[in-house]
């Protein structure tokens, strides 16, 4: 669903009143759709990890583990800064304002979900306790599950790589990676399908604005940089 769903969506950006608001319909409409759809799913959430954990493990853990790894969002901040280094190395400007597109959305993106990881405080699966297990506002690790981190991460990067990209194909590549990523988060038992969902749209929404909020306000810069003497860290910024 969300392979066929979002870079349909991609197109959504390219209407005429995308250019002139932050937040359009197209975001209301993918918001409104996704939260609806993680509504459905979260009754079906105890059923969704029966069917996945039933089987003995087998190459598809094996899969998501190396999955896990790579969704991570200390990866997705590493490639990011990557990207940008690289870009500022080649003299590429635009390779270099990916990098710090994708580095914004990132952190955007996870700044989202921290906060309604400790607004939710769900409870991770376990067999203890049902999916309808929450604690908000306790700062337990175990109760932390909604939204996916690792998902967010995967689409903030997805959004933003899949839109600076000419390839016709990239979107796909980009938004099915990030979907087997949030698979995997299922198949390693450690979130609900609905938290997949709602991290699958803190990601998606993160990339949009930033990518929006750029293109009226070039000026800005959010990154790493040098502070200090000799010092690395993330700075905020802007040109005039």
């Amino acid at each position: 669903m969300l392979v066929l769903l979002v870079p349909a969506l991609v197109l959504g950006d390219q209407a005429p009143d995308a250019e002139k608001r932050l937040w359009t319909r197209a975001e209301t409409a993918l918001a409104l759709g996704l939260l609806g759809g993680a509504g459905v799913v979260s009754l079906f959430d105890e059923d969704i990890r029966r069917e996945v954990q039933r089987r003995e493990r087998n190459t598809l853990d094996e899969a998501a583990d190396g999955l896990n790894l790579l969704g991570h969002p200390a990866m997705g901040l590493g490639l990011s800064a990557i990207l940008w280094g690289a870009g500022v190395w080649r003299e590429d400007r635009p390779l270099a304002e990916t990098g710090q597109l994708a580095f914004e959305a990132v952190f955007l993106g996870q700044l989202a979900t921290a906060a309604l990881k400790v607004g939710a405080g769900r409870k991770r699966p376990d067999e203890r306790e049902d999916a309808w297990s929450f604690r908000p506002f306790s700062l337990d690790k175990d109760y932390d599950a909604l939204p996916s981190g690792h998902t967010a991460n995967a689409f903030a990067l997805a959004g933003v790589l899949s839109r600076r990209g000419e390839q016709p194909w990239l979107p796909w590549v980009c938004y099915g990676f990030a979907g087997l990523v949030g698979a995997a988060r299922l198949q390693a038992d450690d979130h609900w399908a609905s938290d997949v969902l709602v991290g699958a749209l803190a990601g998606e929404i993160a990339a949009r604005l930033v990518l929006r909020f750029h293109e009226r306000h070039p000026e800005y810069f959010l990154g790493i940089g040098a502070m200090g003497d000799g010092g690395t860290g993330v700075q905020f910024s802007w040109r005039w």
